[in-house]
């Protein structure tokens, strides 16, 4: 009888462990997926070779195959401390017609958070020797508002 009530009290010892190891794993889980900044990207190190690569991706995917080459002005390109942004220039080849060998030269600026990582402004400029006529990141209205 003695041994039946202490098998009975290690059988709910054990149960009773069981679930709060079960309720701390689940606890645990729920918080790294909702509240842990991996999973929400809160707080990211952006590097200067991040906004490199996210500029030159942004005007690839803007421009497509129209774009034949993309070379970074390294003299230029900067970290700006009061903005909070990287600013990283290029020059870039475009294609101007059907025949791949017309080609024009433009200059490209591109704004790249330091926070977030993303383009938050976007300049192309045509090297036209003089005339030059700017195609801008298209936001919406006044204040980038739809």
């Amino acid at each position: 009888m003695v041994r039946a009530k202490k098998a009975n009290q290690n059988i709910r010892t054990a149960l009773a462990m069981a679930l709060v190891i079960i309720s701390v794993a689940v606890a645990s889980w729920f918080y790294m997926q909702h509240f842990s900044a991996g999973g929400r990207k809160v707080y990211r190190n952006v590097t200067f070779t991040d906004a490199l690569l996210e500029c030159q991706a942004f005007t690839a995917e803007r421009y497509g195959p129209r774009l034949k080459r993309l070379t970074m002005d390294s003299h230029s390109s900067r970290w700006e401390q009061r903005l909070g942004v990287y600013k990283v220039f290029f020059t870039a080849t475009m294609q101007a017609g059907p025949d791949p060998a017309d080609t024009r030269e433009y200059w490209v600026a591109c704004d790249v958070s330091g926070g977030a990582g993303k383009v938050r402004d976007f300049d192309m400029l045509e090297d036209k020797g003089g005339k030059s006529e700017v195609q801008r990141r298209n936001d919406g209205g006044m204040f980038g508002w739809p």
